[in-house]
């Protein structure tokens, strides 16, 4: 296994040399570290870590197409362990080893799981959360409600507060609403909770009315929750227009509820239709052209 090893590294490092634009060295290059066995492709990685940007992609995607067909998962966990110990000697070999473990981790057994996101959140940097929550959000079993809201308290990260509100205990939901309305969450976050969540007070109900008027009113659609015509208008008239507004939200849960009164309302003052009833009174007392 060796004398092959060195072989294929030898080559690998040759081919990650030649120009971008050399199409065989690319192809050379997975092509060398596919003839390579579990073992020892998981020796190249730990050997490779300060090749070439081409060299570490083929040995990369050779590893993930080993954990895709569940072929090595024994030797994969092994390389992550091993990861996991190697005390960085700067930021960029830090680096290059995070982005290894996050490639490989839905392939790791649950304790090794478990030792990467520690790695990630203790180190606290924006980085790290961010691949903590791209790893938790993918992993049922490791995933904790509160550890997340730690998380986005930490970083306010938005996706934290997404994996909150779309994979949270819907009774911890129930506790965490207040802080995620009032914490600068995004309204979609907001909706996505209060749809979830074991129960909702009312004195939530009415912080989302007042600080996210189009979620409000989407929830009332999707919950049934009672909203008169005069409300439903109020709200959308609350809402921001434009590419990045919500207005279009709101109108859709207006139509969602049934209130073509107050759709007919926004049309005549948006684009100008008259109400069907100033349409038809409209048509009653205009001129009538008589023939000459």
């Amino acid at each position: 296994m060796t004398a092959k090893l060195e072989l294929v590294l030898q080559r690998l490092a040759e081919c990650g040399a030649r120009p971008s634009y050399d199409g065989m060295a690319r192809n050379l290059l997975h092509a060398y570290a596919a003839c390579l066995a579990p073992a020892e492709i998981c020796a190249a990685a730990l050997r490779t870590l300060d090749a070439e940007t081409y060299v570490r992609r083929a040995v990369r995607g050779r590893l993930v197409r080993l954990g895709e067909e569940k072929a090595a998962l024994s030797e994969l966990d092994a390389l992550a362990r091993q990861l996991l110990v190697i005390s960085p000697r700067d930021a960029r070999q830090r680096e290059r080893i995070d982005t290894l473990l996050s490639h490989l981790y839905r392939y790791f057994g649950a304790a090794t799981r478990q030792a990467t996101l520690e790695r990630w959140r203790d180190r606290g940097t924006a980085g790290s959360l961010s691949r903590w929550v791209k790893a938790i959000g993918d992993d049922e079993e490791l995933f904790d409600t509160d550890q997340a809201l730690a998380v986005w308290r930490s970083s306010g990260l938005h996706r934290a507060s997404w994996l909150i509100a779309k994979q949270g205990d819907p009774e911890r939901l129930a506790d965490v609403l207040p802080e995620l309305v009032e914490g600068g969450a995004k309204g979609w976050v907001v909706s996505r909770a209060l749809l979830r969540a074991a129960t909702v007070s009312e004195v939530v109900w009415l912080a989302v009315r007042s600080r996210f008027p189009a979620t409000y009113a989407y929830a009332c659609a999707k919950t049934g929750r009672d909203l008169t015509e005069a409300e439903a208008l109020s709200l959308v008239q609350a809402c921001d227009e434009g590419v990045l507004g919500d207005r279009g939200l709101a109108i859709w849960a207006v139509g969602q509820l049934g209130m073509i009164g107050v759709l007919e309302r926004l049309a005549a003052a948006g684009i100008g239709i008259l109400p069907t009833s100033e349409a038809d009174e409209s048509s009653a007392t205009a001129p009538v052209e008589e023939d000459a």
